[in-house]
């Protein structure tokens, strides 16, 4: 991640009242620069690619705390849930 990046997403955090972690970072990049709505599952995939050690169920937790925060917007499919960065 970039620094600009970095403080970005440190701001966000801090507005928001989201702890800064590095799983929440690396989360907060990848969902950041997956196009489309990606479901939760393909984050996970490209997440664990950087945190190996990181669980399906942490990316879950944290996709619905960003979306709760308001850092990204859920968006509804047929096929599932997806988020996406609110611009």
């Amino acid at each position: 991640m970039l620094v600009n990046e970095a403080r970005t997403f440190r701001k966000l955090c801090q507005e928001n009242g989201i702890a800064v972690t590095h799983q929440r970072q690396v989360l907060y990049e990848v969902m950041k620069t997956m196009h489309g709505h990606p479901s939760p599952e393909e984050v996970y995939a490209q997440v664990k690619k950087k945190v190996p050690a990181i669980s399906l169920a942490t990316v879950y937790k944290n996709i619905h705390l960003f979306v709760e925060s308001g850092v990204f917007r859920e968006v509804s499919m047929h096929h599932g849930l997806a988020a996406r960065r609110d611009e």
